[in-house]
């Protein structure tokens, strides 16, 4: 990315030039590394989703919107059960809880069913079953932390692609 230019009217004008391209390349970095890392956010995000939870998995999607200089994707589940997934439920949750629950204003055993847990109908297997609650998947959770660990380098490698085009 370096780029040597001779100082004086014509190198003034060359400078220009390689600032404008600089500034474009720049903006349209910014819009693939979002869409990059909401692809690849879409993925883990399924991958990290429980095996056996197939309407889960396939509710898995993102957005992503540009509007002046901001760039801002979404990564999320429209199964309305994501939540109770992602966080936990009942005393089995309460006892191993989500990291975030708080942040996020999660309460555990809202019903206080205790040990003595309720029964529920699972559509997937077509029966009634008995739970005290689930440990937290925190699959969104983990596709954060991860994406969190990737961005510098997906941002640089995007860069260093634009410019060079």
């Amino acid at each position: 990315m370096k780029k040597q230019v001779t100082l004086g009217v014509e190198g003034l004008t060359e400078l220009e030039a390689y600032l404008t391209q600089y500034e474009k390349a720049i903006q349209t970095t910014r819009k693939k590394v979002v869409e990059d890392l909401c692809q690849t956010g879409e993925a883990l995000l399924a991958e990290y989703s429980p095996i056996e939870d197939h309407e889960l998995k396939s509710s898995t999607t993102h957005r992503v919107a540009h509007q002046g200089s901001v760039s801002r994707g979404e990564i999320y589940q429209t199964a309305p059960h994501a939540p109770f997934v992602e966080f936990g439920t009942g005393v089995v949750g309460k006892a191993n809880p989500h990291k975030e629950h708080q942040s996020y204003g999660w309460a555990y055993d809202t019903n206080s069913h205790g040990n003595e847990g309720w029964y529920y109908y699972d559509a997937d297997r077509g029966n009634v079953r008995w739970t005290k609650g689930q440990v937290a998947s925190a699959q969104h959770l983990k596709t954060a932390v991860d994406l969190r660990s990737v961005v510098k380098k997906v941002a640089k490698e995007r860069l260093q692609k634009e410019v060079k085009s």
